[in-house]
């Protein structure tokens, strides 16, 4: 399978009491350790890394590798940190935007046919970032032992196998091998193994926090659960009634992290982007009116979904709003703004 992009590390969904705590420097170091996880094993089959560079526009880091290809480390809101690669140096990001939704296409068109391009060396690049970041956080465990419970806790939620909303985890990924053949078995249990221990090393040393942590990312979710999917039946719907394609796959649950249906909408631009304004447009209306929790949950919700562009594997508005973006997100944070009670609730 030709690794156009690799969901490195899915972030919490949103900062909660207990969840991670996206500015501790050994948390950060964790999220940058699994990055490199991935672009290390990756640059062993590229020749190795001949330099490193710094991009400011767009950020990210750039890794130069022996047999000319380029593999890149950057933030892609609202999923996370992504590695991406191989590539030829001075691709244009349009070009990479654009085989990535290509590849996503095909993954939606027929997932059981994506997955059986998988390779081993698919496989050990994806396990590589969960194992190299949930070490790393457990050897930093002395400096913030609640940094690192949330980062190698991250890492291990990685590990699950499932599409978030157009998002393959590392562990999706790593299973379809697994199951197909392709992965060692023992080396899969040993590498889950040492995620687990490095969640366990990091919780003995901070049992309450790492107690907490997990009820409220599972209380959470599942607070969140009835509005998501409301929305994602909801899209299917609006999506079915505008004549699109729609493609439904499985739910999925991940504590902390997200919590859904599965689906895509194939069809026309222009319906997509009929789409896009009528499910702006049916939000803006509701969400002043709902009252607590549900107000919170769905200014959330919106928040993610106009910021991602995940299509064609998740239709998020963020895909398909162009440049009524920005100004349904300023609504969305002044509605946040003019509910009081919504401070005084978290």
């Amino acid at each position: 399978m030709q690794r156009i992009i690799i969901v490195a590390l899915i972030l919490p969904i949103a900062v909660v009491p207990g969840s991670a705590d996206l500015t501790s420097p050994v948390y950060l170091t964790g999220t940058l350790a699994h990055e490199l996880g991935h672009t290390l094993v990756e640059a062993e089959y590229c020749g190795g890394i001949d330099r490193v560079q710094l991009d400011l526009f767009p950020p990210k880091i750039l890794f130069y590798c022996g047999n000319g290809k380029c593999i890149d480390i950057h933030a892609e809101p609202p999923i996370g940190f992504v590695t991406r690669g191989p590539y030829d140096p001075g691709t244009p990001e349009e070009e990479l935007r654009r085989r990535y939704k290509e590849a996503m296409l095909l993954y939606v068109e027929d997932p059981a046919k994506f997955f059986d391009d998988i390779s081993r060396e698919d496989a050990e690049v994806t396990m590589a970032g969960p194992v190299v970041g949930a070490l790393v956080s457990a050897a930093l465990s002395p400096l913030d032992p609640q940094g690192a419970f949330d980062s190698a806790w991250d890492n291990l939620l990685n590990l699950m196998p499932v599409e978030i909303h157009g998002a393959l985890t590392d562990g999706k990924i790593a299973w379809e091998a697994l199951i197909r053949g392709r992965y060692p078995v023992e080396r899969y249990l040993i590498e889950l193994g040492l995620v687990t221990l490095s969640v366990l090393i990091t919780a003995v040393q901070c049992p309450r926090y790492a107690l907490e942590t997990v009820e409220s990312d599972l209380m959470f979710t599942l607070g969140l659960a009835p509005m998501v999917l409301l929305d994602d039946l909801s899209k299917a719907a609006l999506g079915g009634l505008l004549g699109l394609t729609v493609k439904l796959r499985e739910p999925f649950f991940v504590p902390g992290i997200g919590v859904g249906w599965n689906l895509s909408l194939l069809g026309p631009d222009h319906r997509k982007w009929l789409f896009a304004l009528l499910d702006a447009l049916g939000w803006t209306l509701v969400i002043p009116w709902l009252g607590m929790p549900w107000k919170l949950y769905a200014t959330i919700l919106k928040l993610v979904d106009a910021t991602a562009d995940l299509d064609p594997g998740y239709p998020s508005l963020g895909s398909y709003l162009g440049r009524l973006k920005v100004p349904f997100i300023v609504f969305l944070l002044v509605s946040i703004l003019q509910c009081h009670s919504l401070f005084g609730g978290l």
